[in-house]
């Protein structure tokens, strides 16, 4: 039936999904198509977050690395600021 339910099973709502094991935290909204801007065709709206399935927290690690061991500490932005550029449903 998945998130979204079908004939006979209800959907499910107020889905939180924990990850981590990395060395920076994040919270995305979880959406098949976060690019899709138009809600009342299935899509999503990044300043609202209507239309997503289910929320996910991305927690930090102590021992695993994070983009600070693959880039100069001077790049961190610039890379924040594209990760979130290219996946609206980063938060």
């Amino acid at each position: 039936a998945g998130i979204k339910g079908d004939a006979n099973n209800a959907q499910v709502n107020n889905v939180v999904v924990l990850t981590g094991d990395i060395h920076s935290s994040w919270a995305a909204d979880l959406h098949p198509n976060p690019y899709n801007p138009v809600v009342a065709a299935g899509g999503y709206n990044k300043t609202t977050g209507e239309g997503s399935l289910a929320v996910e927290f991305v927690g930090t690690s102590v021992t695993s690395p994070g983009f600070e061991s693959l880039v100069k500490p001077e790049q961190l932005p610039s890379v924040t600021a594209g990760l979130q550029f290219y996946n609206p449903h980063f938060k």
